[in-house]
């Protein structure tokens, strides 16, 4: 609404942050039922980060090595 683009990641494109996202990185595991932390789920998602951040950092070149010493 304010012209700034969101991202957000989510399981579910029905959720409210997949409904007002202009970029929605969807991620997708399977739970135990007996899970109650969603560990499956979170590994998914810190390796999507994980994954973007390499990408930054590689496309910024030598600048993101300066910046991360």
């Amino acid at each position: 609404e304010n012209g700034i683009p969101t991202v957000s990641m989510t399981s579910s494109m029905q959720s409210k942050a997949g409904q007002y996202s202009d970029v929605v990185l969807r991620t997708f595991s399977r739970e135990s039922l007996y899970s109650r932390m969603a560990m499956t789920s979170r590994i998914g998602q810190y390796a999507m980060i994980d994954a973007l951040f390499m990408n930054v950092i590689h496309a910024m070149g030598e600048e993101s090595i300066d910046m991360l010493e």
